[in-house]
């Protein structure tokens, strides 16, 4: 091309496509001249503003009566004014065009997973000091100071053993954050190692901490030591590198799914997505994954197009990644098999590809998980195994009635709790006395239902037959995550199953949304601006009333 450009014919054509380009800017300009200019748009966004800015200052002004905090009061205008910047470019429709829509979408995302890594005080995510641990110590075999064969003993600087085991508390509350504002370094005093026993505190492996979801936290806690930062800024840069590539695989995701964008969106800005996403827990790197292989499978279900061979590395990479960190996901590489074998360049080459990466993935899980799998199964991995009152596959299978009711019996006790955990009623350790108001959570449903709706762009149809398949594989998640807690955590006495919380269905949450796309509830508009700007402002609301609620409690 370039060198085709070199002769005249090409001077000309380069001279045509400059003139063409600068006569579409001259176009897009004008096309802004007059949307300012028309009294009726400016009227409508005047209005939406109102609408929204004056219930959040009202809502906001309660709170910070309540708590009396400064610190509140700075949040409350920076969510102020990027919700000011975000509802006014919507109410001017500048965010129509797919371009403008991805790049504010990006932007909002970011925005709210670096506010989550910074709201929650260290390890006051849940299980998080475990997490921690497992990344420093891969992080530390990564800098060649332990081994990958040995995680009874981490070697680690005395602050970062201070901050672990000592400085912090799994409940948030003002003290939380006093006590980082208190104890945060920019550098490390004393970068000498002290090798620490956790033999009575963790049980840490390669295989079982998912090292491949925990590739982005290493990497920061990496940088971290590399740079002898402090351990508070160390803790905090493992947070926001996963946070960081979280935004990315979300994005990646809402560009390449040709339906139902909306349903990734609303799913990586639930309060609760947010939260995990900006922790230290390896749910970061499954949801990630997930979301990506889920949109990579839409693609080659709805798509228009052929799969290109970036496609099919895509699906590919991330199904095979996916399996061996946590094996109840690998439900949804059903989906597999419902992607048309036209979409391939021949039939062979279609079941050659499926066939291959169900082998992949399924040798993984083989090699990385089969030990655990199988110690599952017998009990004897059972946090009741010694006492003796561990529950064996075998035993379920010889009792399938009084199974049968545990399960049901599960449901219905904690299936509302399930539900609105999922969405982010409760974050971190699941605190109560930070639980969101219900309105939120059902703010959260209409946005998502609205969002999953055909659009002019988006016009594909989720049939009934394909609903029943996302509702299987959506079953079959949540059946397998408490199967797996019955066997782990659960007394052979207990009268519920233990330990099954509703963050277990987010990987496949996007699933969820499209069960709600019907064939009436079709939009004129793009859903995208809505949906993020819409997420924007729940989220706003809730970390105000979440942030205000946390200041009030002192530990």
């Amino acid at each position: 091309m370039l060198t085709y450009l070199k002769n005249e014919d090409g001077a000309a054509l380069k001279h045509c496509a400059d003139a063409a380009l600068y006569e579409f800017r001259v176009y897009r300009m004008s096309d802004l001249m007059k949307t300012l200019n028309d009294k009726q748009c400016l009227r409508r966004c005047a209005l939406i503003v109102c609408l929204i800015l004056i219930p959040f200052f009202l809502y906001s002004f309660y709170w910070y009566q309540t708590s009396g905090r400064l610190s509140l009061l700075l949040l409350i205008l920076l969510l102020a004014t990027l919700m000011l910047a975000l509802l006014i470019p919507f109410g001017l429709k500048a965010l129509d065009s797919p371009k403008a829509s991805i790049t504010s979408y990006a932007a909002v995302l970011s925005f709210f997973a670096i506010i989550f890594v910074f709201i929650f005080p260290p390890l006051t995510v849940a299980d998080e000091d475990h997490h921690f641990a497992a990344t420093y110590w891969m992080a530390s075999c990564a800098l060649g100071e332990g081994s990958w064969n040995d995680s009874r003993t981490l070697q680690m600087r005395p602050e970062d053993e201070s901050l672990l085991f000592e400085e912090t508390a799994p409940m948030i509350s003002e003290s939380s954050y006093r006590r980082v504002l208190d104890n945060a370094e920019l550098f490390s005093s004393n970068d000498e190692l002290i090798a620490v026993d956790i033999t009575g505190d963790f049980y840490l492996s390669v295989a079982g901490d998912n090292f491949v979801a925990r590739i982005p936290s290493i990497i920061g806690v990496v940088i971290a030591r590399i740079l002898n930062l402090g351990a508070y800024p160390l803790f905090y840069l493992g947070r926001i590198i996963p946070a960081l590539a979280f935004v990315v695989c979300c994005v990646l995701a809402v560009k390449i799914t040709p339906v139902a964008k909306g349903a990734f969106i609303v799913a990586s800005l639930l309060p609760m997505t947010l939260n995990l996403a900006s922790s230290y827990s390896y749910d970061c790197g499954i949801i990630s994954l997930s979301f990506l292989f889920l949109a990579c499978a839409m693609k080659g279900i709805f798509g228009q197009d052929n799969l290109a061979k970036i496609d099919l590395v895509l699906l590919g990479v991330t199904a095979v990644l996916l399996a061996p960190c946590k094996v109840i996901y690998s439900l949804e590489f059903i989906l597999l098999f419902f992607i048309p074998n036209k979409k391939f360049p021949s039939k062979k080459i279609a079941l050659a590809f499926k066939g291959c990466v169900l082998l992949c993935a399924m040798s993984f899980i083989a090699l990385l998980r089969m030990a655990t799998l199988t110690s599952l199964a017998a009990g004897t991995n059972s946090l009741y195994s010694a006492g003796g009152t561990s529950v064996s596959l075998v035993y379920l299978l010889q009792h399938p009635v009084q199974t049968g009711i545990l399960f049901i019996r599960t449901m219905i006790e904690l299936g509302d709790f399930y539900f609105m955990s999922a969405i982010g009623s409760s974050l971190g350790w699941l605190q109560g006395d930070l639980s969101a108001p219900t309105y939120f959570i059902l703010g959260y449903i209409l946005c998502a239902v609205y969002s999953v709706q055909a659009t002019a762009d988006d016009t594909a149809v989720i049939s009934f037959r394909t609903k029943f398949l996302y509702t299987l594989i959506v079953c079959g998640i949540l059946f397998a995550s408490m199967l797996a807690l019955l066997l782990n955590w659960t007394s052979i006495d207990s009268t519920v199953i233990q330990g099954v919380q509703g963050r277990y269905i987010l990987p496949a949450m996007p699933l969820i949304f499209m069960l709600f796309r019907f064939k009436e509830g079709r939009v004129s508009c793009s859903v995208i601006p809505f949906s993020f700007t819409c997420m924007y402002i729940l989220n706003a609301f809730y970390l105000v009333q979440f942030f205000a609620r946390a200041l009030l409690l002192v530990a």
